[in-house]
């Protein structure tokens, strides 16, 4: 019985808005954060409704630390808000741990290093018409505090099939890209009914505060195991643990493919914060991550625990107007705060690649 009602509560917008409002009424957090909402909600407005023409909405922000796909989610969120108001949306990526210094193909903004832009115009010329407003995390809170389970990491599926409209009007990966992936995944999976397996390693170990705990390399074996009887021919694993790795190639050989080419860690230091050799490698990292999202999509089934990549593996999916036809989303909770060994990785790893702490600082309180 409270098991239906749950599901009748979560199913109306209005029902879920009321019963978060009463279980939550007397907590101070939960009333300043949708003060602070509502702030940013009045701002967008006037700033919407000051403008006599088009406004353009700017997606940027100080991306400090961040993954691919953590700046990805960012940018989805903002498209989304941009989309439903109105606004003309243009994504602004500097200064991320992906931006080659001097550009790359003769863009600036890493976003438009792997993706077409949304629109034809470019920053400067937007800002020259004074015609715009910046996009506001806030805002985006506004959203996933809405439809996200804190105690998973995860999204309602709704949310991720709303996204995934906004994803397929948006966001286009650039036609030369493109025909390389499809070449690339085609070559990999040979046509064969595919599980799709992402294990997410390296800095998810050490604990950083509200992301999830990783899962067991022990725990993805026997789900492995059973889609192999059930008819899946092959793996494809996307991990960035080399250690990883090779436990999945131990034990399924041949059944098991992978991009080998691509950099992986054995440590605790994510990808993304690894040392660059040159400045190629900084575009590189964030191909080899888009490929393994695109490639997962491209499977028959997927398995996998919470993070930015299973998010957009799922989005990605869903644009394309297909569904799985097996997935499972494991999960052994969120850490419910910072360890140590976190707050010396997050002092240590700023000061070795000269960032910026404040993205840093974001982390650990």
């Amino acid at each position: 019985m409270k098991n239906k009602v749950r599901e009748i509560i979560h199913a109306h917008p209005f029902l879920y808005a009321l019963a978060r409002l009463l279980k939550n009424c007397r907590n101070e957090v939960f009333l300043d954060r949708v003060n602070r909402m509502n702030q940013a909600f009045h701002l967008q407005n006037d700033k919407f409704h000051l403008s006599r023409k088009a406004t353009y909405y700017i997606i940027q922000q100080n991306w400090g630390n961040n993954g691919f796909f953590a700046i990805m989610h960012c940018c989805l969120l903002d498209l989304c808000i941009a989309d439903s108001m109105g606004f003309i949306p243009y994504i602004n990526i500097q200064d991320s741990l992906y931006n080659v210094k001097g550009g790359w193909n003769g863009k600036n903004n890493m976003y438009e290093y792997y993706f077409q832009s949304v629109i034809a115009d470019d920053v400067e010329r937007i800002r020259k018409e004074e015609n715009y407003t910046y996009s506001n995390p806030t805002m985006r809170r506004a959203i996933t505090d809405s439809f996200a389970n804190k105690t998973t990491y995860m999204f309602n599926d709704n949310l991720l099939r709303y996204m995934a409209s906004v994803s397929k009007k948006y966001i286009r990966l650039r036609d030369d890209l493109k025909a390389d992936f499809e070449s690339e995944i085609s070559a990999l999976l040979g046509g064969k009914k595919t599980l799709g397996v992402h294990y997410r390693g390296s800095d998810y170990r050490i604990g950083f505060k509200n992301h999830p705990m990783p899962l067991q390399v022990e725990q993805y074996f026997p789900l492995i195991d059973k889609a192999f009887e059930d008819g899946f021919e092959q793996i494809f694993l996307a991990t960035d643990d080399q250690n990883v790795r090779n436990q999945f190639f131990s034990r399924y050989g041949a059944r098991l493919r992978i991009y080998e080419n691509v950099m992986r860690t054995k440590g605790s230091t994510g990808v993304h914060l690894q040392e660059y050799d040159n400045e190629t490698e900084k575009y590189m990292r964030g191909r080899e991550v888009l490929l393994d999202m695109i490639t997962l999509s491209s499977c028959d089934g997927f398995l996998a625990g919470n993070s930015h990549v299973t998010e957009f593996v799922r989005i990605w999916k869903y644009a394309g107007d297909q569904e799985f036809d097996y997935i499972n989303i494991m999960s052994n909770g969120l850490y419910s705060e910072c360890s140590k060994q976190v707050r010396q990785y997050v002092k240590e790893t700023a000061k070795r690649k000269n960032l910026d702490m404040e993205g840093f600082n974001k982390q650990i309180r």
